[in-house]
């Protein structure tokens, strides 16, 4: 821990930027830096993991330079209103305090910045061959950077922002920083809440003790049970955070197709050179279609130019919402998830129904209002929509077994 008094985390982060780009420019020194950067979907565990490692690393004394960078370009942050939420909570601008994806060299690999991952395992191909110093992650173990230090990938925990707190345990953490680390502890595991409803574990339940004392809801905040205990309760003041942070995120109505296609989106690529790209929703397909122009037919051309923007031979939608009382008397669940696939090449065709039989996989029968109307409008076309029946297959559980398909069914075929 250094011994000088620590800087506030929005100068910190303003100087940390200013200071990176400057020499950015001249091209000197960059091999002192170390960028933290989560993944591409930009979501608020990996901007918040980001500013936490960033900081907390700086005050350890290192002679390296640290900086937060966010894979979400300054003009897009619009499309996750939580986010810009949190971060205007804590007094954060990202075209202040964040570096963008937007504002670094293509390729960046030769300059000698190296990385931090946090949110996940495995570098961007936009950063080439750049080494990575550290790790700290909740994702399935892609076995790459073994001499990462730390190499911290803990499986399962609800949110990477609590193994951030767990690591810089014994470092100052700011108020600000605190309060941000909450913010996504609560929005990744619904308000600390255990599987089925949510994702905490112990984990999150010790960082969320050892963060409340420390933000600006220590006055109002009583956690209540043991550690452990799966009946934890969560203080009222958590609990409006998570609700508040919630109404955000759904705050989606001004969003386009292709807008709903990117917020939360990110992509795969096998050996083979097969790419496929999942795209996660809060929204409904239902709903969804009731806002296009055309039903079916304006929804799977948006569908097909995103895969194709994206040069993508499979693509899927996530979707997780909760149900009217309609719909629950047509005998959904209060929370449903639902599962979109796509082919672009003829190729990838069979893996639609390979991931139909996947054995990782639970789907059932989805419903339209309109069956005629969704066969006549996707008929011959290589298209599959599934009621996903086990509500606790995030992304995190889809990907695997979309991989799984992609390298056992496509195997010997030539993307």
């Amino acid at each position: 821990m250094s011994t000088s008094a620590a800087p506030s985390l929005t100068s910190f982060l303003a100087s940390s930027k200013r200071d990176f780009l400057a020499q950015l420019k001249t091209r000197q020194g960059l091999d002192q830096w170390t960028l933290a950067t989560g993944n591409e979907a930009g979501d608020l565990d990996s901007i918040a993991s980001a500013v936490g490692f960033a900081y907390l690393a700086s005050q350890r004394g290192s002679k390296r330079k640290y900086a937060a960078l966010c894979r979400t370009n300054v003009r897009d942050h619009y499309l996750r209103p939580e986010n810009v939420w949190a971060l205007e909570q804590v007094g954060l601008d990202p075209a202040e305090h964040l570096i963008s994806l937007e504002e670094l060299p293509q390729p960046i690999d030769s300059l000698g910045v190296q990385f931090a991952l946090v949110d996940h395992n495995k570098l961007g191909a936009e950063f080439g061959g750049s080494a990575v110093e550290a790790i700290i992650d909740h994702h399935d173990d892609e076995g790459l950077y073994k001499s990462a230090s730390p190499r911290d990938i803990q499986i399962p925990t609800g949110s990477c922002s609590s193994l951030i707190a767990r690591h810089f345990r014994s470092e100052t953490i700011p108020m600000q920083l605190a309060d941000l680390l909450i913010s996504a502890i609560l929005i990744d595991t619904n308000n600390l809440k255990p599987a089925p409803e949510g994702k905490a574990v112990g984990t999150d339940r010790e960082a969320m003790e050892l963060l409340a004392p420390l933000s600006s809801l220590s006055g109002a905040v009583a956690l209540h049970g043991k550690v452990f205990a799966q009946s934890l309760e969560v203080s009222a003041a958590l609990s409006d955070r998570n609700r508040r942070l919630k109404a955000e995120k759904n705050n989606i109505n001004s969003l386009s197709t292709r807008d709903l296609l990117r917020r939360d989106y990110k992509e795969y690529e096998s050996d083979q050179g097969w790419r496929y790209g999942l795209s996660s929703s809060p929204l409904g397909l239902h709903e969804w279609l009731s806002r296009e122009n055309h039903g079916w037919e304006s929804m799977l051309e948006d569908l097909r130019a995103w895969a194709e923007e994206r040069r993508l031979d499979l693509f899927g939608v996530l979707t997780s919402f909760g149900t009217t009382d309609e719909e629950q008397s047509k005998g959904l669940e209060k929370h449903a998830r639902e599962v979109l696939l796509i082919s672009t090449k003829g190729q990838a065709d069979i893996a639609l129904d390979a991931m139909h039989e996947s054995p990782d996989m639970r789907f059932g029968e989805w419903v339209w209002s309109s069956e005629e109307d969704f066969r006549s409008k996707t008929k011959d076309q290589p298209i599959r929509v599934w009621q996903q029946l086990d509500l606790k297959a995030t992304r995190k559980q889809v990907a695997p077994a979309l991989k799984h398909v992609v390298e056992n069914q496509l195997s010997g075929r030539r993307a």
